[in-house]
């Protein structure tokens, strides 16, 4: 696991984990901990986190990208739905045992020009 922080005057002002192994078997990398300072948000902090996650899961050969959000983080919701994400089912929280809806998105493939 790993996690990229976005940083602004030598401040960390956003972060997102990335899980490439929990579900490397189906092609997906687990997007998770997104958070960005709550005076910094709607900024495109967390959009710019997202997809440099997404840039690096898919270099590393993910097919997908997955993320979690609780019934309650509407804001969230929607900023994954706008970013092409769609629900595909539920899993319970392994923390706090709430109800987590997950979402996933195709990210795109990645074709080598062959030398002729």
């Amino acid at each position: 696991m790993d996690f990229l922080v976005a940083v602004a005057n030598d401040y960390a002002v956003g972060r997102i984990g990335i899980d490439r192994e929990r579900k490397a078997g189906e092609g997906v990398a687990v997007l998770w901990s997104l958070a960005v300072m709550p005076n910094l948000q709607r900024l495109g902090i967390g959009t710019a986190l997202i997809r440099a996650a997404e840039d690096d899961a898919g270099n590393q050969g993910a097919l997908a990208a997955e993320i979690g959000v609780e019934a309650w983080n509407n804001d969230a919701r929607r900023l994954y739905e706008r970013l092409g994400y769609t629900a595909f089912g539920r899993e319970e929280d392994t923390e706090t045992g709430e109800p987590i809806e997950l979402l996933r998105r195709s990210l795109p493939s990645c074709s080598v020009a062959e030398n002729n």
